[in-house]
């Protein structure tokens, strides 16, 4: 505690605790433990803001990466048929939203003509690579007339 390099006798502490007063020694360490609690509070208030801080930038984080409900509706329906490659999911959600919900009208139009033949995730990696535009073509056409 201190820094000095005396050394006290035992003769000495002897004649220092022989002449501190009992209610002296309790009010100090009354005293003591009340600074030491005070000093602990204000720690813990430090940590509760800090804590609160980082639960709010997490809050922001999730609710960037929160998926859409297009496309929730999308991983679902997907999932559901058997496409379990995350990797792919993925890729498809970095399209975004738009590109998902034409890829959907897409998927329809493939089922009823049961193009897919149950293999969607062989589907989902032909619709990555633009192999489905044409449907949006032949839309077009058929709403043009």
């Amino acid at each position: 505690m201190s820094n000095s390099s005396e050394q006290y006798t035992p003769e000495t502490i002897n004649h220092v605790f022989a002449n501190l007063q009992l209610e002296d020694v309790e009010q100090f360490y009354t005293s003591y433990r009340q600074w030491l609690q005070q000093r602990q509070l204000a720690d813990l208030h430090t940590q509760i803001a800090t804590l609160r801080q980082q639960i709010v930038e997490n809050n922001l984080l999730l609710q960037q990466t929160h998926p859409t409900p297009i496309a929730l509706a999308t991983l679902a329906r997907l999932q559901s048929n058997g496409v379990t490659d995350l990797d792919l999911l993925d890729r498809m959600l970095e399209r975004g939203e738009a590109w998902l919900d034409n890829t959907m009208q897409q998927l329809e139009y493939c089922e009823q003509f049961d193009f897919i033949r149950d293999d969607y995730s062989t589907w989902c990696e032909h619709a990555l690579e633009g192999a489905y535009d044409w449907i949006d073509s032949m839309h077009k056409v058929q709403t043009a007339q």
